[in-house]
């Protein structure tokens, strides 16, 4: 990569051919196949409050009664929602102006899912004690395009933040019945925390083509899962049957 294309990538200003991801495209598409054919649909600019909306009501609930549970989510009622919520149109159908109400949830939760597609694709070097940075590389698919260095550089976590994200993962709260005869156990999903984990600890990006700050210009989800690369970076060992044990006492 030149120097000017470089500086470009690290500023968060487009450059011509850079190949950068744009955070301030006001529309995305996301390309549906089913077997031969294929569909497009046309969002607009998802904002932290329609990412914060998606899992607020993606919350997992588990309902016990007596010796009785049930677990249940509501993501396909959620991803739906989100589809409703911002899609603008849709190419390569046979619609009419009702087409919104005719869309079929298989669609919905297929464009949804593309919208969804960024992974992490390393989280540098956790041994490395003595750097006071940590570089995580996402991959995602935006637009139909394909990117593998999309890099998100950290201060170094302390370990109060690592307590911070941790509670931020794990956090439930219990709801009783009027009789006590039955309860509902709620797993919220603190997204909005771990995004701003993330604007506390980001220092830099590059892959991006942004206006304003990394904080206010960074898709939301790009923040989750970078900040959850940051925080989960050791592959764990498969616990012993005396460590389950424990776990389970």
């Amino acid at each position: 990569m030149g120097e000017e294309n470089q500086q470009s990538a690290i500023s968060g200003q487009p450059s011509a051919g850079s190949g950068l991801l744009d955070l301030a495209a006001p529309e995305r598409s996301a390309v549906v196949r089913f077997r031969e054919k294929k569909a497009i649909h046309v969002f607009r600019r998802l904002t932290m409050e329609d990412w914060l909306s998606f899992y607020s009501g993606m919350q997992h609930e588990e309902l016990q009664t007596g010796a009785l549970s049930k677990t249940s989510t509501r993501l396909h009622e959620t991803i739906a929602a989100l589809w409703e919520a911002v899609v603008l149109r849709v190419e390569g159908y046979k619609a009419g102006a009702d087409w919104k109400e005719r869309m079929p949830l298989a669609h919905k939760l297929a464009a949804v899912l593309v919208l969804r597609q960024v992974n992490a694709a390393n989280s540098g070097n956790p041994f490395d004690l003595e750097s006071d940075q940590r570089l995580i590389t996402l991959e995602a698919t935006w637009n139909s395009v394909f990117h593998g260095e999309l890099v998100h550089v950290f201060k170094d976590p302390s370990q109060e933040d690592q307590l911070e994200w941790n509670r931020s993962i794990s956090s439930f709260y219990r709801v009783r019945g009027s009789r006590g005869r039955e309860s509902r156990i709620r797993f919220p999903v603190n997204f909005g925390k771990l995004c701003r984990l993330y604007d506390q600890l980001i220092l830099e990006v590059r892959g991006y083509a942004f206006t304003g700050t990394i904080q206010t210009a960074m898709d939301a989800l790009h923040k989750e899962v970078a900040i959850g690369a940051l925080f989960q970076p050791v592959e764990q060992e498969p616990e012993t049957a005396l460590e389950a044990e424990i776990k389970a006492a």
